[in-house]
């Protein structure tokens, strides 16, 4: 389980920036989105590029539709509304990829949860905006993901520490990584 989370991943600088202006905002508001929740452009890409070294092939984009008692649970485990109608995931057997986006205080956070078999492997930030605090790209906050799970109360099942100076991303690192597994576990039935 897991093993294979070690794997080098092509580095995140290989990622063109792209400068987001009234065109993004447009789009948000034209599709009802939140800017907040909204996934930067090009974190698709990085996200499948992640998904086929780990998964150990290339393989189309799914997404699980979220609506019905799996919206009811996704609304309980954030505790408001999650505004996505659906999520988008690559999977092999019983490894997946999770492409969510959580707001942070600065502006999105956008990751790449790693899933094998009902237990997080790694935890890839594609995008974030911090103005002060430590980063939560920080190795160590992500290493405490490796080899999680969700319990029946939507609880993980063990405590990660957060970063001082970084409490509305770090929370939002935890709560995409709940709903990674929780989205997992719906899409495997």
């Amino acid at each position: 389980m897991c093993s294979d989370a070690a794997r080098p991943v092509p580095p995140l600088n290989a990622v063109r920036r792209v400068v987001l202006g009234p065109a993004l905002l447009l789009v948000a508001v034209w599709t009802g989105a939140s800017a907040g929740w909204a996934v930067e452009p090009g974190a698709t890409n990085r996200a499948a590029a992640l998904a086929a070294d780990w998964l150990g092939r290339a393989s189309p984009a799914s997404t699980l539709e979220i609506r019905g008692p799996l919206a009811r649970r996704v609304d309980e485990l954030l505790g408001r509304s999650y505004p996505h109608a659906t999520a988008t995931y690559w999977r092999e057997g019983a490894r997946s990829a999770w492409l969510l986006s959580l707001p942070g205080k600065w502006g999105p956070v956008t990751a790449v949860f790693l899933v094998d078999d009902g237990r997080l492997c790694r935890v890839e930030i594609l995008h974030h905006r911090e103005q002060r605090g430590r980063a939560v790209r920080n190795p160590g906050f992500l290493r405490q993901f490796e080899g999680a799970a969700l319990r029946p109360d939507l609880r993980m099942d063990r405590r990660i520490e957060g970063l001082s100076g970084a409490t509305i991303s770090t929370d939002a690192v935890r709560n995409m990584a709940r709903l990674a597994l929780l989205l997992d576990a719906a899409a495997r039935q």
